[in-house]
């Protein structure tokens, strides 16, 4: 316990920050962890920085250690797409991308065949033209089937 200004406070514990390492010929764009505990890691390469729509998705361990590339190609930007985020599913055999889902077989940790899923939102949200974005926060359900998002729709000066 601690004390400030004459309140406690129960200690919370020590957190240890530290640097996943990566392979030294990528260039990290972001890091999440998947429910079997792997990183999961997008990043660029020299070879295709230049390529718009380009991704390249791997696994490893958080020691870095174990590195196994899961996808590599274009994910199409599709109309009022609000970015690519990472959401893998409870399953571990999904990852929810934004307006795609990739479907990896038999699992994330051991992927040998990714395929692209496009996510099909419901055609009042497609066809709104108040409707600026798809999404700024997903949360996948419990049952690995639906998910929630917001949508972007502007309310002032509108009648």
């Amino acid at each position: 316990m601690r004390t400030d200004n004459g309140t406690t406070h129960p200690e919370i514990g020590r957190v240890e920050v530290a640097t996943v390492p990566t392979p030294e010929n990528i260039m990290l764009l972001s890091g999440t962890y998947t429910y079997s505990g792997k990183v999961l890691i997008s990043y660029r390469t020299e070879q295709d920085i230049d390529i718009p729509d380009f991704y390249n998705l791997a696994v490893q361990n958080d020691d870095g250690t174990d590195f196994r590339v899961i996808f590599s190609g274009v994910i199409p930007t599709l109309p009022k797409a609000n970015g690519i985020r990472y959401m893998p599913y409870q399953d571990n055999k999904r990852i929810l991308l934004g307006d795609y889902v990739l479907e990896c077989s038999p699992y994330i940790d051991s992927c040998t065949n990714a395929t692209l899923v496009p996510v099909h939102y419901p055609s009042r949200i497609v066809e709104d033209p108040k409707t600026t974005h798809h999404w700024s926060e997903i949360i996948i359900a419990p049952d690995n089937e639906h998910m929630n998002g917001r949508f972007f729709v502007p309310t002032s000066g509108l009648p």
